[in-house]
């Protein structure tokens, strides 16, 4: 058997530092005088990169910040990790962002920090009009095409994790976690280790510790031929797209109905992946057995649900996109601190905190203002709940109430949404509304103690990036 001999050590290091540049620049990443935010977990990949960048800011002109996500699971661990962050970014005089995530009660797992994360990052990268560089390696990808297979991904999910989508970037995709490692030792850069990334009851690292290894030792070099392979699967991707682009406009008679012939008559491939355009707008997490089921209601007729607010429908020759029979359940919650996950993918978080401590951030202050409130003016008795019959809101500046349902009607809120946006009531008098904030009222004042302050916002399942 031929073996390929290992590459002297001094190549290794000169390889990864020229491939992270060169995938910065075929990717035009960065651009001369850019803000770029490292994801900074203070793990061993974050590290490299975050060194990495801090060596080039001068020479590409980069305003560099950093980022840290404490998910409120680990505790005395994680919170030994954000310090390490802190003192790595005061020895560099980089700005640094953080925030204390506190999990649902019922929903803290994978999927919840990873979407948490992402929001969080998202709202950096705005704030500071930047990119965001996040450390996922070669191995990282490797790992992220074998599960997304295992979950039966068509071509989007094959393609991994790519290295540009939005505000985010992937600086090391094309390293191995072999050359980050190298790279740590011969810059002496000390890093974190999260105990959770050595427990193999977690999917991911079941793959990082046991499957890829024994896939390398069947087939050495697997890891570097999945990530070729990830990036044909993007380039296929991003073709399917295009041409389920043009089949789709073809094929639209008006609005969110199509001419189901045309789609039927299209290539298979094309039509499953317009299919699965049309549902990615309205359910955010890809789904292949949702496009498969779909496939199967374009040949033979029916109906499909897709997510909360969507029905596809096919019948007299036309596929429909329309909006559910509505369902509304019932329940309640009582007002006090925490994170809670709600019918409609929907979470809901309640603090309270002295008034010194509000802060707004954004252009439009006064309108941020409108979900704060005077704990003081709000009883305790008062509860989380969907709309009723009756109920009668005053909108923050209105010194009259109206009938919650004309303004959501005004606000053109769906009636799939109304059924399941949470209100915060006594009686039916509405002292919190999503999308209008605090009743009129009940506003802080400069007699205020405590404030509380509502978010609601939907938990985006996306696919899985790492």
């Amino acid at each position: 058997m031929v073996r390929t001999r290992a590459l002297p050590i001094w190549i290794l290091h000169m390889k990864l530092e020229k491939k992270v540049s060169e995938t910065i620049r075929r990717h035009q990443m960065f651009q001369n005088g850019d803000t770029v935010i490292v994801a900074l977990s203070g793990g061993g990949d974050s590290m490299a990169l975050f060194h990495f960048l801090c060596t080039k800011r001068e020479e590409w002109n980069l305003c560099l910040r950093a980022v840290h996500v404490n998910h409120g699971i680990r505790g005395v661990e994680a919170e030994e990790d954000a310090c390490f962050v802190r003192s790595v970014c005061a020895r560099w005089n980089v700005e640094l962002d953080e925030i204390v995530l506190v999990p649902p009660r019922d929903h803290a797992d994978e999927a919840w920090a990873r979407a948490e994360r992402y929001a969080f990052l998202e709202q950096c990268a705005k704030k500071h009009h930047a990119r965001v560089a996040t450390a996922h390696t070669r191995s990282d990808q490797a790992e992220t095409v074998l599960l997304n297979l295992a979950r039966g991904s068509a071509v989007k999910g094959a393609a991994g994790i790519p290295p540009v989508r939005g505000f985010f970037v992937r600086p090391l995709l094309e390293v191995s976690r072999e050359e980050v490692l190298d790279y740590l030792e011969r810059k002496e850069l000390p890093y974190r280790t999260d105990s959770t990334n050595l427990d193999c009851n977690y999917t991911r690292n079941a793959i990082r510790w046991e499957v890829l290894p024994a896939l390398e030792r069947a087939r050495p070099g697997a890891v570097q031929a999945l990530a070729r392979f990830a990036a044909n699967m993007e380039q296929l991707s991003e073709y399917l797209s295009q041409q389920a682009g043009k089949l789709l406009c073809e094929a639209r008679l008006s609005g969110a109905e199509y001419d189901a012939e045309i789609m039927r008559a299209a290539p298979p491939v094309v039509c499953r992946a317009a299919l699965s355009e049309l549902i990615a707008q309205r359910e955010k997490q890809e789904k292949t057995a949702l496009t498969d089921q779909a496939y199967d209601v374009l040949r033979k007729g029916g109906a499909l649900q897709i997510g909360t607010n969507c029905v596809l429908r096919v019948s007299q020759g036309r596929l429909r996109l329309e909006p559910p029979k509505i369902r509304q359940e019932e329940w309640t919650l009582p007002l006090e601190p925490g994170t809670f996950s709600l019918p409609g993918n929907l979470l809901l978080k309640i603090e309270f905190f002295p008034v010194e401590n509000v802060v707004v951030l954004g252009k439009d202050e006064e309108k941020a203002f409108n979900f704060y409130a005077d704990c003081a003016r709000i009883l305790r008795t008062a509860q989380f709940r969907t709309r009723r019959p009756g109920d009668l809101f005053s909108p923050p500046g209105c010194r009259c109430s109206k009938p919650l349902k004309k303004l959501y009607s005004q606000a053109k809120i769906s009636p799939v949404m109304r059924a399941v946006l949470p209100v915060l009531a006594q009686g039916s008098r509405v002292l919190w509304a999503a999308d209008f904030g605090f009743a009129e009222g009940l506003a802080i004042t400069a007699d205020t103690k405590k404030a509380v302050k509502i978010t609601l916002r939907q938990m985006e399942a996306q696919r899985d990036e790492g």
